[in-house]
C-alpha cells in the first residue's frame, strides 16, 4: 500500500512536467544506471587518484593575488586572529550556533583499512606530509548528531530520509571555505603555526578522502566550491613553492583535476528541472580551467563552459533579475557564484559574462543586500561560495562591494516575475511576495508564503518570514517551515497553498500541488494588492499606506475561523497599551501595531535565522470569522 501511495505521488508530479523532460529523465535514468555500474566496478578495481594513471592539468601559481583586494574582504586583525585560532583548533560552527570539535577519533591506519587496497599508496604519500603533532579531521561526521557515514562509493550513500543526521554538515565543513581566511591570515602575518595548518589540513583532506568514496564526493556542486576555496587558498600565499615543494604541487594539481573531472562525469543537469547546483557546476568548471597554464585546448574548454552559463542564465534568472527557485537567500547565493567567475574573467583578462544580465541581477542582489539581515523569502539553507571568517554579515558587505564596484546596480523595488515587491513608506520598508511556484513549478526552494509580507523599520527586521532550518534530517521540521501556518498571510486550520508530502528526500523539494494562481492586482506607489486561489476560494490582500500608518486588509468569503499569522524577530517585544493596540519595540525602534476588531493572542514560535539553528520569538495570532480582517501599522500611538 505504501509503494502504491509513492508511486501516486510519482506519477501526480509527472504530470505536472514538460513530457519531452518526462520522456528524456526517464532515458537517462536507465543509461545512468548501467554506467554506475560499470563505474562501480572500475573505481573498486583501480585508484580512483588522477596521480596514479593519468596525466593532469597544472595550475599556474604565477596568477597570484590578494584575495582581500579581489573580494574586498572587510575584517578587523581581532575577528580574523580570532577565526583563525578557532580553524587551528578544529573548533567550528557548522549549521549550528554551538562550537563543536572537528577532530576525528580515529588514526590513520584505522582509516586506511576501510579503503580499497589501489588507493592506499597516493593517500599514504599524502598522509606522509602531514605533520606528527596535526590531529587529524573526521570529513565524515554530522558534529551536530555525532553520526558518521561510511567510505562507500559515493552513489551508494544513503542520507537524510527523516533519520535526525543531517548530511549538509559534513558537506558544509568540506567545501574547505576556512582555508582562504587562513591563507588571508598567513600572508598578513607570515606565521609559520597558520602555514604548517593550512598544509596540514589540505594534505589531510587528500589522503582521507579518495575520489569518488565517502560523503565528500556525493555533490558536484560541493566538490566544485571546495575546488575553488582550495584554489583561492593557495594561489593567495605569497612566494608558495617557499613552503610547498614540486612533489606536493604536483600532489595537489592532480587532486584538483579529480575535481574536475568528477563534475565533468557527474555534471547536475537535468532537461527542465535543474537548479543552482547546476549553475555552480559551471561556475566552478570556468574558474578552475582559468587557473590553469596555458594550452592549445585551454581557450577552447574555457568559451564551452562560458557559453553554457550564458546560455544557463536565461533559464534560471527573469529577465528582472531574479532567480527562478523561488528563494531570495538562494537568489543571493546564485548571485555570488556569477560575480565570482565574472571577477576571475575579467581579473585574468579571460572575458566577462554578459553585462546586462548581470546588472539585472546584482540590483536584486543588492536591494536585498541594503539590510543587515536581507529579507528570507523560501528557503534559506545558509551557502556560500566563499565566506569571509564564517560571517554572515560580512560575506554581504564583501559581496555587495563587489557589486557596487563592478555593476551598474538599479534598485527598481518591483521583481514581479518572481512576485517580490519592495514599498517604503517613510521609516517602514515592507516586501510583498506574490508569485508563481518557483523552479518551474516544481517548488523548489520556495515556501507556502503567497500574500505575506515582512516589515522592516529604520532598515530592522520587525515581521519576519521565520525561515527553513532543516531539510531532509526532518521531514515534519522541514514541512511545518515551509507551511501556510508559518508564514505572515491568511491561515485556515488544515489548508495549504500548495500541498506537500514527507515520504521520501525528494519530496522536501517539492510541492504536490500549483493552485494557487497568484496575481497582483494594483500595484502603485502607495498601494500594492494581490490575490490567489485558497482552500476553493479567493483570498486578497489589499495594504495601503496613507502617510501616517500601513493599512492591511484581508479578504475571505468564508465564515470559518481565520488566522493572520504576524512572525515577530526575535530581539521584538511585545507590548499591549490600548483597546488592542500594540507596542513593539527593540533597542533603537519601536512601532505600534493595531489589531483592530480581531481577537488577539500572543504565542512562543521557532525562527531559525540561519539553517540549522532556532531561537525563541514571538507570534501574533490575529483571529476572525469575519470575511474581511483588518490590521494597521504605524509609528506613533495615536491614529
Amino acid at each position: 500500500m505504501k509503494s502504491f501511495k509513492m508511486n501516486l505521488d510519482n506519477i501526480k508530479k509527472i504530470t505536472r512536467i514538460n513530457k519531452k523532460i518526462v520522456f528524456h529523465k526517464l532515458k537517462n535514468k536507465l543509461t545512468n544506471k548501467l554506467i554506475d555500474k560499470l563505474y562501480r566496478i572500475r573505481d573498486r578495481k583501480i585508484s580512483t587518484y588522477s596521480f596514479d594513471y593519468i596525466s593532469f592539468f597544472r595550475i599556474d601559481y604565477s596568477k597570484a593575488f590578494d584575495i582581500k583586494e579581489l573580494l574586498e574582504v572587510d575584517c578587523n586583525k581581532y575577528d580574523l586572529d580570532s577565526f583563525t585560532k578557532q580553524c587551528i583548533e578544529h573548533r567550528f560552527k557548522i549549521l549550528s550556533d554551538s562550537f563543536v570539535s572537528i577532530n576525528s577519533d580515529k588514526s590513520y591506519r584505522t582509516l586506511q583499512d576501510r579503503f580499497y587496497p589501489k588507493l592506499v599508496p597516493f593517500s599514504t604519500k599524502c598522509y606522509n606530509v602531514i605533520s606528527d603533532d596535526y590531529k587529524l579531521i573526521d570529513w565524515q561526521r554530522d558534529y551536530n548528531s555525532d553520526f558518521n557515514w561510511k567510505y562507500d562509493w559515493y552513489k551508494d550513500i544513503s542520507y537524510g530520509n527523516n533519520s535526525g543526521n543531517d548530511i549538509k554538515v559534513p558537506w558544509e565543513i568540506g567545501r574547505l571555505q576556512h582555508l582562504p581566511m587562513l591563507a588571508l591570515s598567513f600572508r598578513e602575518s607570515n606565521s609559520d603555526i597558520i602555514i604548517k595548518e593550512i598544509k596540514n589540513q589540505i594534505f589531510d583532506f587528500i589522503a582521507s578522502n579518495p575520489p569518488n568514496f565517502g560523503v565528500q564526493w556525493m555533490t558536484s556542486m560541493d566538490i566544485g566550491i571546495r575546488l575553488v576555496n582550495l584554489l583561492f587558498t593557495l594561489v593567495n600565499i605569497n612566494n608558495l613553492d617557499n613552503y610547498f615543494n614540486p612533489t606536493e604541487l604536483e600532489l595537489i594539481d592532480s587532486y584538483l583535476y579529480d575535481h574536475y573531472l568528477h563534475i565533468k562525469e557527474n555534471i547536475e543537469f537535468s532537461e527542465g528541472m535543474r537548479g543552482n547546483h547546476y549553475l555552480s557546476n559551471l561556475c566552478s568548471l570556468i574558474i578552475y580551467i582559468s587557473f590553469t597554464e596555458d594550452n592549445t585546448g585551454k581557450k577552447v574548454l574555457l568559451n564551452k563552459y562560458i557559453n553554457l552559463l550564458e546560455k544557463e542564465l536565461s533559464f534560471q534568472f527573469y529577465s528582472d533579475g531574479t532567480n527562478f527557485e523561488g528563494s531570495t537567500r538562494y537568489h543571493i547565493f546564485t548571485s555570488q557564484m556569477l560575480v565570482t567567475v565574472d571577477l576571475i574573467l575579467r581579473n585574468f583578462r579571460l572575458g566577462n559574462l554578459s553585462s546586462n544580465i548581470m546588472n539585472n541581477i546584482t540590483s536584486f542582489t543588492s536591494e536585498l543586500l541594503e539590510f543587515d539581515f536581507p529579507p528570507q523569502i523560501g528557503d534559506n539553507d545558509s551557502g556560500f561560495y566563499w565566506s569571509i571568517i564564517n560571517s554572515e554579515l560580512l560575506t554581504f558587505k564583501s559581496l555587495k562591494s563587489i557589486i557596487n564596484k563592478y555593476y551598474i546596480v538599479n534598485c527598481v523595488h518591483n521583481y514581479l516575475d518572481s512576485g517580490y515587491i519592495r514599498k517604503k513608506y517613510d521609516n517602514f520598508d515592507l516586501f510583498f511576495k506574490c508569485g508563481k511556484l518557483g523552479q518551474n513549478r516544481k517548488g523548489g526552494h520556495d515556501h507556502n508564503d503567497n500574500l505575506s509580507y515582512l516589515l522592516y523599520y529604520n532598515m530592522e527586521p520587525f515581521v519576519v518570514d521565520i525561515g527553513s532550518y532543516c531539510y531532509t534530517s526532518n521531514f515534519k521540521e522541514r514541512n511545518k517551515f515551509r507551511s501556510t501556518l508559518s508564514h505572515n498571510t491568511l491561515w485556515i486550520d488544515g489548508i495549504e497553498q500548495n500541498e506537500f508530502s514527507e515520504k521520501i528526500n525528494e519530496d522536501m523539494f517539492w510541492m504536490d500541488t500549483d493552485k494557487s494562481n497568484p496575481r497582483i492586482i494594483i500595484n502603485e506607489k502607495r498601494e500594492v494588492k494581490g490575490e490567489i486561489e485558497y482552500g476553493g476560494k479567493q483570498y486578497t490582500r489589499h495594504i495601503i499606506y496613507d502617510s501616517t500608518e500601513i493599512l492591511i486588509t484581508d479578504n475571505y468569503d468564508n465564515k470559518l475561523e481565520k488566522q493572520i499569522n504576524i512572525y515577530l524577530a526575535p530581539n521584538i517585544k511585545v507590548e499591549a497599551v490600548e483597546n488592542n493596540v500594540y507596542k513593539l519595540w527593540n533597542d533603537n525602534n519601536c512601532i505600534y501595531l493595531d489589531a483592530m476588531d480581531t481577537i488577539v493572542n500572543l504565542e512562543d514560535n521557532d525562527f531559525s535565522p540561519q539553517y540549522g539553528v532556532k531561537t525563541k520569538s514571538k507570534k501574533i495570532i490575529l483571529s476572525s470569522r469575519k470575511d474581511i480582517i483588518t490590521h494597521k501599522y504605524r509609528d506613533t500611538i495615536e491614529s
